[in-house]
């Protein structure tokens, strides 16, 4: 069986940064990441999960992200799935 073309793949990852997500922001996260906050104050970490067609699309995310001044803990990819299988979620 052939392996799927990557560009036909769809990637999940987790981001985590500190402080709030501005939840009213730009329109650019909508349909394709959920957004976790955990903790209070100055201690708040927001954990995004979120889908991207290729790395230039979680490029720019983190670009966005240190644009909004946002200090950057962790990104951990979670899984690769053709496209496809996908379309059903939204």
């Amino acid at each position: 069986m052939p392996q799927p073309d990557s560009v036909n793949m769809v990637s999940t990852y987790e981001i985590q940064f500190q402080g709030k997500f501005d939840r009213g922001g730009p329109g650019w996260f909508e349909g394709w990441m959920q957004a976790t906050e955990i903790g209070t104050g100055d201690s708040l970490v927001t954990c995004l999960t979120v889908r991207v067609p290729d790395q230039a699309a979680l490029r720019g995310l983190l670009n966005r992200l240190w644009d909004l001044n946002r200090t950057l803990i962790s990104v951990r990819g979670i899984e690769t799935v053709p496209a496809k299988e996908t379309d059903h979620d939204g």
